[in-house]
C-alpha cells in the first residue's frame, strides 16, 4: 500500500508524488482503495492553496451538501442557466457555431500538468477522499460558490447525473478545475449537443474561453472519454 501523508488544511490523507508519475499513481490507488474512498489528483502547491481556502471558509459539511443536491432538478438548473446566458446578451446558446470538420476528443487527464506548459508539476498531491461515490467528492472540499462557479450541491448533482448517464468518474478536483474519466461517452451528435448544452450550463467558460462555440464543444465531447471543466 503507497504511504499516505496529512497536510496542513486538507482533513483526508494525501499521497504526494512527482508529476511526471501522479496520473499513474492516481490510478493505482483508485485500484487498491475502490469501495472504500476516491483518490483525487489535488494539483501543485497553488491548487492546494486554493483548496485549502474553500476547506476553511465553509467548513464543508458533505452530508448535508449531499443530500441538497438530490433536490436539484438538472434539467431546470441548465435550462435557468441557458436563459441566463441569453438575457446576458450572449444569445442563444443553441445557435452557437455550426458543426466543425475536425476536433479530436480529449483522452488525457492533465490536472498534473502545468497548464501553460504541458509540463509534469515538481509534485502532486492526491487526495483519498472518504467517499466511494467519485460524484460527491466536491462535497467534502466545499467546491465552488464563486463567480460562474457553481455552488457545491450544483456539482454533486451536475456529476451524480452524468455518472448515471455517461459512467463519468472525477479524476482531478482543485480549486478551479475538475477532470472526468468517462466509461460511456456520447456516440452521435445528437447526444453530444444535449451533452455540451449541459456541460454550457454548468461551466459556461468551457465555451467562452475553451471550445469557442457550442458546436465546437459538442464535437470535442464526441467518443471523448475525459472531460475537462475549469472556472475563472
Amino acid at each position: 500500500m503507497t504511504q499516505t501523508t496529512t497536510l496542513d488544511g486538507v482533513p483526508y490523507p494525501c499521497v504526494i508524488a512527482p508529476g511526471s508519475t501522479a496520473l499513474e499513481t492516481c490510478m493505482q490507488l483508485r485500484r487498491e482503495h475502490a469501495g472504500s474512498c476516491t483518490p483525487v489528483i489535488l494539483g501543485d502547491a497553488s491548487d492546494l492553496e486554493h483548496l485549502r481556502r474553500d476547506i476553511a471558509d465553509a467548513r464543508p459539511n458533505a452530508a448535508l451538501t449531499i443530500r441538497r443536491s438530490a433536490s436539484i432538478d438538472v434539467t431546470q438548473f441548465v435550462e435557468r442557466r441557458l436563459d441566463a446566458v441569453a438575457a446576458e446578451g450572449e444569445g442563444d446558446p443553441e445557435t452557437f457555431g455550426v458543426w466543425p470538420e475536425e476536433v479530436a476528443p480529449l483522452n488525457s487527464i492533465r490536472g498534473h500538468l502545468a497548464p501553460l506548459t504541458r509540463q509534469p508539476f515538481d509534485q502532486v498531491a492526491i487526495c483519498l477522499v472518504p467517499t466511494a461515490d467519485s460524484w460527491t467528492t466536491p462535497a467534502f472540499v466545499a467546491m465552488g460558490n464563486w463567480n460562474a462557479c457553481p455552488p457545491t450541491e450544483v456539482h454533486v448533482a451536475m456529476l451524480a447525473h452524468w455518472r448515471e448517464r455517461y459512467g463519468a468518474s472525477i479524476v482531478t478536483l482543485t480549486g478551479t478545475t475538475i477532470e472526468c474519466v468517462v466509461d460511456r461517452p456520447p456516440s452521435d451528435r445528437d447526444a453530444a449537443v444535449r451533452l455540451a448544452r449541459e456541460q454550457f450550463a454548468y461551466c459556461p467558460d468551457n465555451v467562452f474561453q475553451g471550445a469557442g462555440t457550442l458546436m465546437a464543444l459538442a464535437a470535442s465531447l464526441l467518443n471523448a472519454h475525459v472531460w475537462y471543466f475549469w472556472w475563472d
